[in-house]
């Protein structure tokens, strides 16, 4: 089972998708990153490999004012907007029913920036380490942004010390959430 845990939304399950394999972000997980982040208000998410939605539905849950998903998998997308629906954001959610790299390029042409970018992509392909070089390069990230990437352990990150600094990195099991700031000055 996996339900928002904070907010406005608090208690209500989440779909999850009827085929194929996911990895929800636990509700432990997501309680210890929202301990770390505190208050969502008036900012601006992005979930890149969003799945069911979880982790952003919950920054929308305690006060985010937009999320947007991007999402490759045709039943995740359909347990995304159901649970989008049953959380009652409609109005603050946006869905993009294709692959990571064509929903940066999409955002990166309409001009869109996000406070916060979450990416939690599949684990042992080598995609956690090339996010922080492709949401650079985009432009996605606003000035003074947060890039959240949830990983594997068994996975490195390639951080451009010029461009990002790392402001916290926990372990949970074989999950490790790391967090970076874009750096005053760091390139797009």
């Amino acid at each position: 089972m996996v339900r928002v845990i904070g907010g406005k939304a608090r208690g209500r399950r989440l779909a999850l998708p009827k085929k194929g394999e996911i990895r929800p972000t636990s509700d432990f997980v997501r309680e210890a990153l929202f301990n770390i982040l505190g208050p969502q208000d008036g900012k601006t998410w992005l979930d890149v490999y969003a799945g069911t939605g979880a982790v952003a539905l919950e920054a929308l849950s305690r006060g985010a004012d937009r999320a947007v998903f991007i999402e490759n998998s045709r039943s995740c997308c359909e347990a995304l907007r159901a649970n989008i629906e049953k959380c009652g954001f409609s109005r603050k959610a946006e869905v993009l029913e294709m692959t990571a790299e064509q929903g940066v390029r999409l955002l990166a042409a309409r001009g869109q920036s996000f406070d916060v970018i979450f990416s939690d992509p599949p684990y042992s392909k080598g995609l956690a380490g090339a996010m922080p070089g492709i949401i650079l390069k985009s432009g996605l990230i606003s000035a003074g942004g947060m890039l959240i990437i949830q990983h594997s352990l068994r996975e490195g990150l390639e951080i451009d010390s010029g461009a990002w600094n790392v402001t916290d990195n926990r372990k949970y099991g074989d999950t490790e959430i790391t967090i970076l700031i874009r750096a005053k000055g760091g390139e797009t």
